[in-house]
């Protein structure tokens, strides 16, 4: 009699049943390692949470308060892998958005920790764009700042930048 695979319920080859005597198609067990490295150094307690956290699209204080108790690195990289599920295959929404931005205020994450600038802002703007026909507007930091604008401009977009000239001298 034919066997199958314990997980998605495929036949089994001839090969993986007789020769490997295995109990999971190739498939599967393909999945299985890239969920494993994809949790690599993630605590098993953390993974759990994420499967929860993503299944109901919402964090409740309880496990809120099982995060907090890690440090800083494992509480990032928990984020990190969280933001990698969401994009798996699309893009991210709105709604996703708003839901990785309570984990990080929950969790005091500064920008630079997750990597807001490479990470998410992409996605503010083409939300933005794409919602409202136009890029979200940036206020010009108080102080350091020696852009002058005119008087209908509007700013879309601020960054620290040095300006770097080569010239040559006799």
């Amino acid at each position: 009699m034919a066997k199958h695979c314990e997980i998605c319920g495929e036949k089994l080859s001839w090969f993986a049943e007789s020769i490997l005597s295995a109990s999971s198609c190739d498939e599967c067990i393909r999945n299985i390692a890239l969920e494993r490295a994809a949790n690599y150094d993630l605590p098993v307690e953390l993974i759990r949470i994420k499967k929860e956290i993503i299944a109901a699209n919402k964090v409740n204080e309880e496990q809120f308060n099982s995060l907090r108790k890690y440090n800083k690195r494992s509480q990032v990289l928990f984020y990190a892998r969280v933001y990698d599920d969401y994009l798996k295959g699309r893009n991210i929404s709105d709604q996703e958005l708003n839901f990785l931005a309570g984990i990080q205020n929950e969790l005091k994450l500064t920008n630079e920790e997750i990597q807001y600038n490479d990470r998410i802002l992409p996605y503010v703007y083409a939300i933005k764009i794409r919602t409202e026909g136009k890029p979200p507007t940036a206020d010009l930091p108080a102080t350091h700042t020696q852009v002058i604008i005119k008087k209908d401009e509007v700013i879309h977009f601020v960054c620290q930048a040095v300006l770097k000239e080569m010239r040559t001298t006799d």
